[in-house]
Formats: structure tokens, sequence, C-alpha cells
């Protein structure tokens, strides 16, 4: 079997209202379709990552940069391509934008590592979970919630929260970091007091709080049960920072989605920073990397999560015993993707989604929409 075109796609979506986190704002809803075609008429149906700011990039950087090393060769030999295209186009960049070019290249080429696996499931009829090695086989889910919108009190956080039980979900990620930790505590504190005993509440701060704002803050919801706090510090040194938090809470830390290899979740749990790695296979070079990644916190007993993208996570998570939620959006205000894109997305019950059992990725889009959007 050989690699025959490659064709890439960049689908923004806008939303029609704005969703608001701790440091930033979603007015549309971004991924990259990767297809690539096999001389035996096997083609990939993947698509991943919510980058509003850099898609065209990462397409040109797709279609100009490692497209030209596929042509030819075989698709099922992921980990010698993977090493290929990091070797040749991501391992030796030196400018000075490195940094931002390294992300572009590490996010370009877990689309083509998406790919890939599609494509060798789908050869092997397999499902690419039962190709890494089925650890589950159903999936809790959390939905993502908790933005700041104009208006929204405690008396609709309460009501966001009651929609997603009645919805049948049984965790949320609920989004601080805007204010002062005070007034994001009363904010997790509405909707804790909303919520099921089996119901999950985790908090993302999106690095918002300095080290000082984190401990205070981790004072304050230190006898609330919360699953898990993420991204707790500032970005420009969160390693160090979430180091010396992990010192001062008994409150489980999360992070791992701004790192773009297994070196960084390495550094991380080095300095003894994370209890869960959040780690993005979109922003990491793919399956293939995350996996690696996987290894080295199933070692040191570190739980995984995963950011978004359901279709991928569900895949990954299952592979591991430790693995943890599938995110999905329960509001389809805030993922049209998932809602009017992706055909056959699991159905949620009781809290859960099954295993996928479709060979590849299973996934199966609707084209219209993509070539509206592109």
């Amino acid at each position: 079997m050989k690699i025959d075109k490659i064709e890439v796609y960049n689908v923004n979506i806008p939303l029609n209202k704005s969703f608001g986190g701790g440091t930033y704002n979603v007015e549309k809803r971004s991924s990259i379709i990767t297809k690539i075609f096999t001389n035996d008429g096997i083609v990939s149906e993947v698509f991943a990552g919510d980058d509003r700011y850099r898609g065209e990039l990462i397409l040109k950087a797709i279609k100009e940069v490692l497209a030209p090393d596929l042509i030819g060769k075989d698709p099922r030999k992921i980990d010698n391509i993977w090493e290929l295209l990091f070797k040749n186009h991501v391992k030796n960049i030196a400018s000075e934008n490195r940094l931002i070019l390294r992300s572009t290249m590490m996010r370009a080429l877990a689309c083509i590592d998406f790919a890939l696996w599609d494509i060798y499931g789908k050869f092997e009829n397999k499902s690419v979970l039962d190709l890494l090695g089925k650890k589950q086989e159903k999936l809790k889910v959390s939905t993502i919630g908790g933005y700041y919108l104009d208006g929204k009190g405690d008396k609709e956080i309460s009501e966001e929260m009651k929609m997603y039980q009645e919805l049948g979900y049984k965790a949320c990620k609920f989004k601080i970091g805007k204010l002062e930790p005070k007034e994001d505590f009363k904010r997790v504190l509405a909707a804790k007091k909303s919520i099921n005993e089996d119901f999950d509440l985790m908090i993302d701060v999106n690095c918002g709080y300095s080290l000082n704002q984190a401990i205070e803050f981790c004072e304050m919801i230190e006898d609330l049960n919360i699953r898990w706090l993420e991204e707790p510090c500032n970005w420009w040194d969160d390693i160090h920072f979430m180091s010396k938090l992990k010192k001062k809470t008994k409150v489980k830390i999360a992070a791992g989605q701004s790192e773009i290899d297994h070196f960084g979740v390495r550094r991380m749990i080095e300095k003894e920073a994370i209890d869960v790695c959040n780690l993005d296979s979109f922003h990491s070079g793919g399956i293939t990397e995350w996996k690696r990644a996987a290894k080295i916190c199933r070692e040191k007993n570190i739980e995984m999560a995963h950011h978004e993208e359901a279709s991928i996570a569900r895949h990954l998570l299952g592979s591991e015993e430790n693995g943890t939620f599938v995110e999905i959006f329960a509001d389809p205000n805030r993922d049209p993707f998932h809602e009017e894109v992706w055909l056959n997305k699991p159905k949620i019950k009781d809290g859960y989604i099954d295993a996928p059992s479709d060979s590849g990725l299973g996934i199966k889009l609707n084209w219209e929409m993509i070539k509206k959007f592109s």
C-alpha cells in the first residue's frame, strides 16, 4: 500500500455568541480535515484541532512541507513516517519565531498522524482503540461550561449545571480565571450547590492566576471535593508555579494542554507539578506522541486526560487504564462541528459513551458543511 495524494481543509464555523474563558474568547469553531488517499482505495477521514488562529498556517505546512515527503510511502509504517517528518521539518527549526513554528509544525504533524492511524485501522479492520490496546469498554463524559457570558449570575450558573445533568452528563469542566479568586469562588460555589454527589466538577483556570492567587483559591475550595484544578498558574513559568502550588494544597493539579511533546510532560512530572496530564494530541504531534507521554504518566501513576476532540480522545483514553473524561460540549452553540459535521458521533447514556468499535477512527463527516465553511 502506498500514499497517492493528500487533501486538507481548514474549516471555520462562526458561533452565534461569544464564549469567554479566563484568558480568551471563542467566537468560531475551527478544525483541520485531513484526507490521505492510498493506491488500494483506503482513504482517511479525520478532523482535529480547534485552532482559531493558525489554521491557514497549518494547512500550508501540511500541503507544502509535509505532504511531499509522504507520496509513495507505506501509510502503515507510522513510527517511521513520524520520525522522518519530525527529523526533516521540526527537530532543527531555528529562527526568531522558532517556538511558533515548532508548535505549528507539531500540529501539522498531528493531522498527518491521525490520518495514518485511521488508514491503518481501516486496513486491519480494527478500531484505533483496538490497535492501541483497549483498556476500557465505556468512557465517562464531561462537558465544558461555566463560560463568562454577559448577564450570567448565580441563577444562570445553577440552571446551566442542572441542564447538564438533565442531558445525562456526569461531569463538567468549569471555567474561571478572569476574576479575582474570591469572585471566581462564588461562581464555583453556585455550580457546586447545583450538582448531585455523583457529578464531578473540574475547574479550569486557563493559566489565569498568579501563584499567590492560585494558593488563595485552593484554600477556598479545599473542602469542596473538586475533581481537579487545571492550568492554575500563569503560563510564563507554569511548571515552577504548579510545583510550588502542589506543596501547598491537596487539590489535584492538571496541566499539559500547553505542551507540544512528551518531553514537556516529562518535565512536569520531574518537577512534581501535576497529578493529571491533560495533553492535547493535536497540539503534540498526534496519537503516536500522545502515547509516549501516556507511558511516562502510567509509570508515575499520573492520570491521563485529553483536551477536547472526542473523535480522537475516545480512542486514546480508552487505551489507558488511568484515562479519565472524554470532553464533549453540551451546548450545541459552542460546538456546531460536533452537532452538524460529525455525523456518527457517539451517544451519551448515563454519563458514558461506549468505546469505539468501527474500523480506524470511525468518523463520518458532513462534506456539504465542510465545503461551505472551508
